[in-house]
């Protein structure tokens, strides 16, 4: 029997084939120590193109306390939790660059 572990591992190293959340066609993301590799490059590049979306929508949610753009956005005015939002915002500019 396969453990969770293994099922892990085998996943990273195979990829496995993902969709956007929109349905569109899909493509193969490898995993942990593949991630980097050229194998992965379109999985790389969406995972990045993705996070530069969500880091702009949530800035825009900071500074214009517009959330309305965003799909699936709660309706609770950002602006009120703004200490809170700019920690998280801070800490995603710090982890992430921006993307060329």
């Amino acid at each position: 029997a396969l453990t969770a572990q293994q099922m892990h591992e085998e996943d990273n190293r195979n990829g496995l084939f993902v969709t956007q959340g929109s349905g569109k066609s899909g493509w193969v993301a490898y995993g942990d120590g593949d991630f980097f590799s050229m194998k992965n490059d379109e999985n790389a590049m969406k995972t990045m193109l993705a996070l530069d979306q969500s880091r702009n929508q949530i800035h825009t949610c900071y500074t214009d306390g517009q959330t309305d753009a965003v799909e699936g956005s709660s309706t609770k005015d950002p602006r009120k939790n703004r200490a809170r939002l700019k920690l998280h915002l801070d800490r995603i500019l710090q982890l992430m660059p921006r993307v060329p």
